[in-house]
């Protein structure tokens, strides 16, 4: 066979830049300091070695394909290097000790990234497509997620609505009754038609009764004060907005107790890899809870800036809302069954009988958390 034409005078420049000493140490991935990047340049010169081109083509082909390959090895190597928790969170009032616990420095460092999203709906939407690791989501969220094939941990319950979730009417309409016929708006997700199913069902009406109409609960505020809606489902803060506009509460949780759960869910592969930082988390959490029983008019000044209404309105939100001490957290999660295990199933039985959920998910290895076996 033939060599080249200029086969002899290539490989003796390549040689004259150091570039055979450099394969033969390259050979050896031990003594590389990123074995891997080592390994393919190595088979880069040995192409090259081999290649039909001149020494400068060679030289800016490698130096060009290295440097790609190095670019992307180590802007994956950067992301991979952040591992800090991505914590999803709607507006909901509940969630709102994540917060405190974040500006008070609970949590170590930078182990965690508060994401603040418009509502509960875009949380899911960023979970279901592996935005997040962590996400503060209803329990029926939770089963919603499981359904879709997600594969999902709840390892804290971090509210129950005893009353922070509600339907509320215009000024002129009394009771849940009178909206037959008309418009009520909610969040295009289970926790707003479970509600309004829920109200509907103990008033004796169906969703043929009214006119449902799709709304972001950023939304609801301004909906209703163009009267494009005659009822909203909504929560806190909204609920404290919007009733001191006039809104009337035909219809709140307290009705429906242990039935709206706040859950903090975990994607499972995160928690097998990530034990440590997600016990510390939770430490966070119940520091951050004590804190806003302990120093209410500090947490409600903090925590009013972010919801937009004032510090007296912060401390009311929470006048609807149970946050459940680690003890209750561990009484939840334990026993045969656990009672938020039977929480769940009759939660998934009201949704499958009420089209929110279109097939049977496991429940119990959902809400299976360890996390508060040893205090």
């Amino acid at each position: 066979m033939l060599k080249p034409k200029h086969w002899n005078r290539t490989w003796k420049s390549m040689r004259h830049l150091g570039i055979s000493k450099a394969k033969e140490k390259l050979d050896t991935p031990k003594d590389a300091p990123v074995p891997f990047l080592s390994f393919i340049y190595a088979k880069l010169l040995h192409f090259c070695s081999r290649a039909y081109c001149d020494v400068w083509v060679k030289k800016r082909f490698l130096a060009t394909v290295f440097m790609t390959i190095f670019l992307g090895f180590f802007s994956q190597t950067a992301q991979t290097a952040d591992s800090s928790m991505r914590l999803g969170l709607g507006v909901w009032a509940g969630y709102q000790p994540f917060y405190l616990a974040k500006d008070l420095g609970f949590f170590k460092e930078d182990s965690v990234k508060v994401i603040s999203l418009p509502s509960n709906s875009e949380a899911l939407r960023a979970f279901q497509n592996g935005a997040l690791d962590a996400a503060g989501l209803t329990l029926d969220e939770a089963l919603l997620l499981a359904e879709s094939g997600v594969d999902v941990r709840v390892l804290l319950v971090v509210d129950f609505s005893e009353g922070a979730d509600v339907v509320l009417g215009k000024p002129e309409f009394k009771t849940l009754q009178e909206l037959k016929g008309k418009k009520i708006g909610l969040e295009s997700t289970a926790l707003g038609a479970y509600v309004l199913s829920r109200a509907l069902e103990l008033n004796g009406m169906t969703f043929s009764d009214i006119q449902p109409v799709t709304l972001e609960v950023a939304q609801h505020e301004e909906a209703f004060k163009k009267n494009q809606v005659d009822g909203v489902v909504t929560y806190e803060p909204a609920k404290t907005k919007l009733t001191a506009m006039g809104a009337n509460v035909l219809f709140d949780s307290s009705q429906i107790p242990g039935e709206v759960v706040d859950v903090l869910v975990f994607r499972a592969d995160y928690v097998k890899q990530n034990k440590i930082q997600i016990s510390r988390f939770l430490d966070a959490w119940f520091k951050a809870v004590d804190y806003l029983r302990q120093k209410p008019e500090d947490a409600s000044q903090k925590m009013s800036q972010r919801l937009k209404i004032t510090p007296q309105e912060a401390l009311a939100s929470f006048e609807g809302i149970k946050l459940p001490s680690r003890e209750e957290n561990r009484n939840l999660f334990s026993g045969n069954p656990a009672p938020l295990t039977v929480t769940g199933e009759k939660l998934k039985k009201l949704m499958l009988d009420n089209k929110l959920l279109s097939k049977d998910v496991d429940v119990e290895t959902i809400l299976k958390s360890d996390f508060f076996k040893n205090g």
